[in-house]
């Protein structure tokens, strides 16, 4: 977000959503996306997702105790803002990367979440871009794009697909153990793409 200065907007400005004090610093940014996305209630699933991998791998997990994490993975999951059927799911960006790595520029299409932030962000903040002249829609999608490479959701999402058809595969009765096991590996190698604290922890404390 160093491109843009962000100066909160007056209480009385605001037609709903109003929130007490609220400040341009990161803190309240991060808060900010944080409940714009709800994918810190995915992330707080990964120490749980831990523990169940050690409680499979020495053999004193139930089918019922697995299907009741399935299915709280799968809430939170939904908990994850989502494109309707009537919106738009081609808004892309291009992504480059440093010259040093001479490869080409690649297009990324924007995420729900990511698209939401920065909504949440222009309702609070009037955001000005440190050069070059303001433009609202292109500032959103430029902030939208920030988001987007930050918290790696398009990544992340498959992992609710891959929960899903084992929960299935479980309720049918058909999911053997290393089913359960490579499900939860794949899962996991998914999640760690969203950004971790220093301190594994510190999952645990989000907001």
């Amino acid at each position: 977000m160093n491109a843009y200065t962000m100066e909160v907007r007056p209480q009385e400005e605001l037609t709903s959503g109003r929130v007490q004090g609220i400040m341009a610093d990161e803190r309240c940014l991060a808060i900010l996306i944080d409940y714009a996305t709800n994918i810190f209630e995915v992330c707080k699933l990964r120490p749980e997702l831990r523990y169940w991998q050690e409680r499979i791998f020495h053999g004193t997990a139930t089918a019922p105790q697995i299907a009741a994490f399935y299915r709280k993975m799968i809430e939170a999951f939904e908990r994850v803002p989502k494109f309707s059927d009537d919106e738009t799911r081609l808004l892309t960006t291009t992504l480059e990367a440093p010259v040093q790595f001479q490869s080409r520029p690649m297009t990324h299409r924007l995420s729900k979440p990511a698209l939401e932030a920065a909504r949440f962000i222009f309702h609070y903040y009037r955001v000005t871009p440190r050069r070059g002249r303001a433009d609202d829609q292109i500032d959103r999608l430029r902030i939208a794009k920030l988001i987007d490479v930050s918290i790696e959701w398009t990544r992340a999402a498959r992992a609710n697909e891959l929960v899903k058809q084992a929960d299935k595969l479980l309720k049918a009765g058909q999911a053997t153990e290393d089913d359960i096991k490579f499900c939860f590996r794949r899962v996991g190698v998914l999640l760690e793409t969203i950004p971790n604290y220093s301190e594994r922890e510190e999952e645990t404390k989000i907001l």
